[in-house]
């Protein structure tokens, strides 16, 4: 009965995979969706805007396709692996969570950013708050990656000793 309700090492880090897995596959829908909204929404605000453009609003859907979806396909190249990896192989997810809400929030920043951006290009006007917008989000999205490559090299570092 004990031996059971112990798990092994590798059904652990298998078990903790298919976590990993399911959390990127989550966050792969989510930014689907997220860019499918903001390309939605822009044909819809340039229709009724009298044919007035701006690359601004049009490219607003590629921040979280470019910063989000390609870097998770990536990431589940990783944890797709059955454990032989230096990152799969570690139980500590709080700071790798940190790290993905980081980046996850700087893409937000940015995508609305660029909407917020498109809208006044449409309007014809300009506003000087608006940078602070590509500065929030660059520097959220490089904090995130920041914290999630001190992640990897240290689980790296204490898997060679």
């Amino acid at each position: 009965m004990l031996d059971t309700m112990i798990y092994t090492d590798m059904e652990r880090r298998n078990t903790m995979n298919r976590d990993k897995k399911t959390i990127i596959k989550h966050r792969i829908t989510k930014n689907l969706i997220f860019a499918a909204t903001c390309a939605i929404f822009a044909a819809i605000y340039e229709y009724f805007s009298h044919q007035v453009y701006s690359p601004f609003m049009i490219c607003a859907f590629l921040f979280p396709v470019i910063l989000g979806i390609v870097p998770d396909l990536f990431r589940s190249r990783i944890y797709g692996n059955n454990g032989n990896t230096e990152l799969a192989q570690k139980p500590q997810r709080n700071v790798q969570d940190i790290a993905l809400t980081l980046q996850q929030c700087g893409i937000y920043t940015l995508t609305i950013g660029s909407i917020f951006k498109g809208v006044l290009d449409i309007y014809g006007t300009t506003n000087s708050n608006g940078v602070i917008y590509w500065w929030g989000g660059g520097v959220l999205f490089a904090a995130g990656i920041v914290v999630e490559l001190l992640h990897y090299c240290k689980n790296r570092k204490l898997h060679l000793n």
